[in-house]
């Protein structure tokens, strides 16, 4: 899994390599102002979704992150409890 820094790199580069694709390549280029207006718009629209997109995906990670180790800690606790029992 990648680590905040390297996600914050991987997102800064990929936002610039779809920029200049956009922007520099015959086939997909804006040739009118109305034409970069409307790919800048949809450039927006496309970062606000991935960030609502992303900010789920993480929240759902951190939920079951959380109840692995809520199972993790109550395993715990049984351990211990058979250790101070002595019963293993």
């Amino acid at each position: 899994m990648r680590t905040d820094v390297s996600l914050f790199f991987f997102q800064w580069f990929s936002m610039w390599y779809d920029s200049a694709i956009a922007l520099r390549i015959v086939d997909v280029s804006a040739r009118t102002e109305n034409h970069l207006l409307g790919m800048v718009i949809v450039f927006l629209t496309n970062a606000i979704f991935n960030g609502i997109l992303f900010g789920i995906y993480f929240d759902l990670i951190s939920v079951a992150n959380r109840a692995d180790n809520e199972f993790q800690q109550r395993v715990d606790d049984a351990n211990t409890a058979f250790i101070n029992a002595g019963l293993s």
